[in-house]
């Protein structure tokens, strides 16, 4: 989790959750095919980079862009090779590897570290 603090925890969250469903939308629009391959995959990764950008900038308090654009990535990297009848049930799977990478790993066991340090500081 980044810096280890709790109240990054949601801006995270939601943050890599929007990144996942862009994932998903980025694969379906690739799907239409309309132009030429690659100027349809730079045109619909720049528009969506920069739409993601500005899209999160008034609301950055709770929603963090590099977690965004973090969870598109990981979304595309993950769902580009796939037959578009999986892309759904992984995109579901990826957004809750996410969230239990983040409240699980980084807030939970962050916070049980905490404790222990505490607990064993007053016994030294």
């Amino acid at each position: 989790m980044s810096d280890n603090q709790l109240s990054s925890a949601l801006p995270l969250t939601l943050g890599l959750l929007l990144g996942d469903i862009w994932a998903r939308l980025s694969i379906k629009l690739l799907s239409l095919t309309i132009l030429p391959y690659d100027l349809e995959l730079f045109l619909i990764l720049a528009i969506q980079g920069g739409l993601a950008v500005i899209l999160s900038a008034p609301i950055s308090k709770w929603l963090s862009c590099p977690a965004w654009l973090c969870g598109w990535a990981i979304g595309l990297t993950v769902l580009a090779p796939l037959k578009a009848a999986l892309a759904n049930e992984y995109c579901f799977q990826i957004g809750i590897a996410m969230v239990i990478g983040i409240w699980y790993i980084g807030a939970l066991l962050n916070l049980l570290q905490v404790k222990l340090d505490q607990l064993l500081s007053k016994h030294n």
